[in-house]
């Protein structure tokens, strides 16, 4: 959930933690908005799981390096940030990107 200018965005997910707690949802709107500063914590389980994620993802890389023979391009950061490594080194087959919303 954010604000893109004065309208709130939702998602599918904010839906899914709405029908499970409505109290959860007056505080992501009041995070939104700006009233309320998101709490710090950290799941510990969420460092486990990405660094088994991380893991399996360089094991799966190497398999095409080695075994298939791919060059690998990597590129770290968020969305926007391959989106233009994408376009940089030419999109990918059957790879769409979802077009942005007037």
């Amino acid at each position: 959930m954010f604000l893109d200018g004065s309208e709130l965005r939702i998602a599918a997910t904010d839906l899914a933690n709405h029908l499970a707690c409505r109290r959860l949802t007056e505080l992501d709107r009041l995070v939104a908005h700006g009233d309320l500063e998101r709490p710090a914590w950290r799941d510990p389980m969420a460092a486990v799981l990405e660094e088994r994620g991380l893991a399996h993802e360089e094991v799966d890389l190497d398999y095409l390096r080695s075994e298939c023979g791919l060059a690998v391009v990597e590129i770290a950061g968020d969305s926007g940030v391959t989106r233009a490594g994408h376009e940089a080194i030419g999109r990918p087959r059957g790879v769409r990107f979802p077009r942005k919303r007037a």
